[in-house]
């Protein structure tokens, strides 16, 4: 079973708080961060260009989750705020 995603899937049934693509990755061609929060969560991960011969056009990467009622969500959306905004630098 193929798990991965369709060229330009956008996250849903979120709401997104940040995003940014890192222009110096060269292996993947693209890599977009995002900064997701639903009622319960934070989500920080990236979605990436999949290997032509994967089936799929993109995946999902995750990075970290906190619960969003949490501390470690705001040191999360802290922490994915600087990586965002360093990627696009």
């Amino acid at each position: 079973m193929r798990r991965g995603l369709l060229q330009g899937t956008v996250p849903q049934h979120c709401k997104v708080l940040a995003s940014g693509q890192t222009r110096r990755t060269v292996a993947l061609q693209r890599r977009e961060s995002v900064l997701e929060k639903t009622d319960d969560f934070v989500f920080f991960s990236h979605i990436c260009i999949a290997h032509p011969d994967r089936g799929y056009a993109e995946f999902v990467m995750g990075h970290t989750c906190a619960l969003a009622d949490n501390t470690r969500a705001q040191d999360l959306q802290a922490y994915a705020r600087t990586s965002i905004n360093a990627v696009g630098a």
